[in-house]
């Protein structure tokens, strides 16, 4: 199987809605070692996503954000360094990428996806292995 290059998602280009959302293609970033690339099976949206399309969440959202904070999707592909993960298997990244133990930390808060990183309303979504969670036999992605 061939790894997809681009990826279509969804940007807010303007903050006071979720009528400003504008679906675009995108190229997918190279892997680093320490990262996998995501299928994106199913995206919650949560009350957090609104204040931000509405421009009511106060913390820092970048620019023509890339909405979305929980998702659950498929493994495609593995950085050379990533051990304990293989293509195929079923997860979920943490809603804040640099946040896995302990208590929350602004520099953890600088990665939660969907403000000031790009989140995952979109195909395919590249993220550090560190912040995956195995999702359980018994559950759909939904």
């Amino acid at each position: 199987m061939s790894l997809p290059k681009t990826t279509r998602e969804y940007r807010l280009p303007k903050m006071d809605g979720f009528h400003n959302l504008t679906l675009q293609g995108a190229t997918i970033p190279q892997l680093k070692s320490d990262e996998v690339l995501l299928k994106v099976h199913a995206v919650s949206l949560q009350y957090r996503d609104l204040a931000i399309a509405k421009g009511q969440y106060l913390p820092g959202v970048k620019a023509n954000v890339v909405p979305g904070s929980d998702m659950a999707g498929e493994i495609v592909a593995v950085g050379a360094a990533v051990a304990g993960w293989q293509v195929g298997e079923r997860v979920m990244p943490n809603f804040s990428l640099g946040h896995v133990f302990g208590e929350p930390t602004v520099e953890g808060g600088k990665t939660a996806l969907g403000g000031p990183v790009d989140g995952v309303l979109t195909e395919y979504k590249v993220v550090p292995a560190h912040a995956l969670v195995r999702i359980p036999k018994h559950l759909s992605y939904t």
